[in-house]
């Protein structure tokens, strides 16, 4: 899965625990988990588009350190939807 940020693209090794969550009254995301033998920064604001929808990563990605050389990443990104969140009717 190729994930944008700013001007380069992140090819990500993406495992069969990744899932897109789309329901309706709740929650429209993607959920990536991958893991690396180093560390990759992902920026806040990185996106990808699939399925035709952009979804973008509102929240710093969530990572883990598996021993010397493993890191395992989550990382949930919202669709346009997402952005209804931040507001009060």
């Amino acid at each position: 899965m190729e994930l944008h940020c700013g001007d380069t693209i992140l090819d990500l090794p993406v495992t069969d625990e990744s899932y897109r969550l789309r329901s309706l009254m709740s929650d429209h995301n993607i959920t990536f988990k991958f893991s690396s033998a180093e560390y990759i920064d992902v920026p806040v604001g990185a996106w990808v588009e699939f399925q035709g929808l952009v979804y973008t990563l509102k929240k710093p990605s969530n990572f883990k350190r598996q021993g010397l050389r493993i890191f395992e990443y989550t990382l949930i990104l919202d669709s346009p939807q997402g952005d209804l969140a931040l507001y009060k009717c």
